[in-house]
């Protein structure tokens, strides 16, 4: 390719003669020049030196390369021959941009839509009127905004096909457990009437009482009182399904053996883990229960883990960790409160955990944290503390002093 009306060298060859031997001393009239179709003998002003085995270097003049299109050369004289060279005459900015001379391609907009485009000082002549009578307007942000927006939100009917199929939740009971089930619905007095599947079989009515509870936490309590064919006799499982015409609700009852959800409720099973199965008598405060029954060993049960079921309730559960136990009294403190309020009547069970003693850990992490501060003095008798803060973390050692066998009898780390 060469650059439109600029200077430049081609190599050609190789000329030979009639017996094929190369050429060396062709001058430039022996070459033709065809621009386009158009051929004529090169000229004055342009130059043709021998390079090498018959190959010229073409110097070509401005006006050899002025036409844009194809440029061949070829041999002018008859005793001569050479093969055809073909080149290309491209404009300045397509060949400064394809070969690094520092230009960019030239890719202007001259029209739009198949029409010439009107511009001021390069940029797209717009039209005032055009844009007056296209412009969202209040009005027209009022309408099609707000279809939009409504579009993507629920409507009525959305709402009453959601309302109308509520699913419930699974309900554990033990084959000893014949009193009811609780449920939410979320209107009050509504006269609900229910089906139940026993076992995955086939849908019956329910013929155990369906009436309202109470009111709690903005929700509405029913409860539903079994008779013998609306539950499983033994293990299995029931579905009920319950409606009032407007608001359908399953849910699903799960019967286990007596053994199996004693042992995870709390209610005496033969787990050799729980320590005791009892209720709470009396209730001093929220971490401080008194029980009806307990062993008569004082602090046998501290750092267990204590199961508390709602009389009530009894998916309702707290646990927590025991802080202290007094046998005379029958006293259990709690290390923290319960997540529901407990009253007397209450299950509580309590199930023996394994204890880590984390005194090793703390003297061993205050020894380390105290040599970060300074070195530990083995003379002093004299009680030692140490502070460091660690990402914004203040850690306290203290140690006593040493006793008379030369070692230190406590190490105390505060973490504030």
């Amino acid at each position: 390719m060469l650059k439109l009306s600029t200077v430049a060298t081609v190599l050609v060859g190789p000329l030979l003669d009639a017996a094929g031997v190369a050429v060396t001393t062709a001058a430039i009239g022996d070459f033709n020049l065809t621009k386009n179709g158009t051929t004529a003998a090169l000229a004055a002003g342009a130059t043709a030196t021998h390079s090498h085995n018959g190959h010229y270097l073409i110097a070509f003049i401005a006006g050899n390369v002025d036409t844009l299109g194809r440029l061949v050369v070829s041999a002018n004289n008859a005793a001569h021959a050479m093969t055809a060279f073909r080149f290309q005459v491209a404009e300045a900015n397509v060949f400064d941009a394809l070969f690094g001379g520092g230009d960019l391609l030239k890719v202007d907009v001259t029209q739009f839509g198949d029409t010439a485009g009107t511009f001021a000082s390069g940029i797209p002549d717009a039209k005032v009127a055009s844009i007056a009578a296209n412009a969202v307007n209040a009005s027209a942000l009022a309408t099609d905004a707000v279809n939009e927006i409504q579009s993507g939100l629920a409507t009525t009917a959305n709402v009453a096909a959601i309302a109308t199929t509520s699913v419930g939740g699974t309900v554990e009971r033990s084959t000893a457990d014949t009193a009811s089930i609780r449920f939410s619905w979320p209107v009050s007095g509504a006269t609900i009437t229910g089906q139940v599947s026993l076992n995955y079989a086939a849908y019956g009515a329910v013929t155990g009482a369906i009436s309202s509870l109470i009111t709690e936490s903005g929700k509405y309590w029913y409860t539903l009182a079994f008779n013998a064919a609306d539950r499983p006799a033994s293990e299995g499982t029931a579905r009920y399904k319950l409606t009032d015409g407007t608001y359908t609700r399953y849910v699903n009852l799960r019967v286990e053996p007596v053994t199996n959800i004693s042992t995870l409720g709390g209610g005496g099973g033969s787990d050799s883990t729980l320590m005791l199965s009892t209720t709470i008598a009396t209730v001093t405060s929220q971490t401080v229960l008194v029980l009806t029954a307990g062993s008569g060993d004082n602090d046998v049960y501290n750092d267990q883990l204590v199961v508390i079921t709602d009389a009530v309730t009894a998916t309702q559960k707290a646990v927590v960790r025991v802080l202290d136990y007094v046998s005379s009294s029958k006293t259990l403190t709690l290390a923290s409160t319960p997540g529901f309020t407990v009253t007397a009547g209450d299950a509580i069970s309590i199930i023996a955990v394994a204890v880590v003693d984390l005194k090793p850990i703390n003297d061993s992490l205050g020894w380390i944290l105290s040599e970060l501060v300074g070195t530990i003095s083995n003379a002093g008798t004299a009680d030692e503390e140490y502070t460091v803060t660690l990402g914004g973390v203040t850690y306290t050692v203290t140690h006593s002093g040493l006793d008379e066998d030369g070692n230190r009898g406590v190490s105390i780390l505060e973490i504030t």
